[in-house]
């Protein structure tokens, strides 16, 4: 239940980045993740932890933690991105990145309804049965590579606070670093 829930999280907000993507090279490419095989790579290591404006906090660790990063291509763009998930928490993030660096990263929202330039980063986030999207601030993410024993893992830090405002304000702030497995 838990690897088709993110499945289809991350497929609504691949097809609503291809259909903001108007105006691309129509080829039809989107970024992929095969869930299957992803969840042969265990790794106990795997957190994450946020507060909501509206109340409560979720978080998730260990091996049955959804926490991922990918990079992918989508209309001659190359993307990086996050996923992380748990019950009816769902959040993703992505932003053109060509090749994938460790390092931090200043970003601005990109335009509601367009792809995201270099430089802007797109956030959906599914909580309960509403879609939060079209988050209102600049953002910073300090991202670090490290291995384990278990195999590679990413840390990403977001320094300041998600602020999405459509359907309504919501405020997603992050209790320390996330650390994800890489697909």
């Amino acid at each position: 239940m838990l690897k088709t829930n993110i499945k289809y999280f991350l497929f609504l907000c691949l097809i609503a980045l291809s259909c903001s993507s108007a105006g691309g090279d129509g080829e039809g490419q989107f970024m992929q993740i095969d869930f299957n095989s992803l969840y042969t790579d265990i790794n106990s290591a795997k957190e994450f932890s946020f507060d909501l404006s509206t109340g409560g906090t979720i978080s998730d660790s260990g091996e049955n933690c959804v926490a991922v990063t990918w990079g992918g291509h989508l209309n001659k763009n190359d993307y990086y991105g996050f996923a992380v998930e748990k019950d009816n928490f769902h959040l993703i993030l992505y932003f053109p990145q060509q090749g994938i660096t460790f390092e931090t990263k200043s970003l601005t929202p990109a335009p509601e309804g367009a792809a995201p330039a270099f430089g802007q980063y797109i956030a959906v986030m599914r909580y309960g049965n509403r879609i939060y999207k079209n988050p209102q601030n600049p953002i910073t993410l300090d991202i670090q590579n490290y291995s384990t024993a278990d195999g590679d893992l990413t840390k990403i830090d977001i320094t300041t606070s998600i602020i999405f405002n459509t359907p309504a304000s919501i405020t997603v702030t992050q209790n320390g670093p996330m650390v994800l497995k890489p697909y």
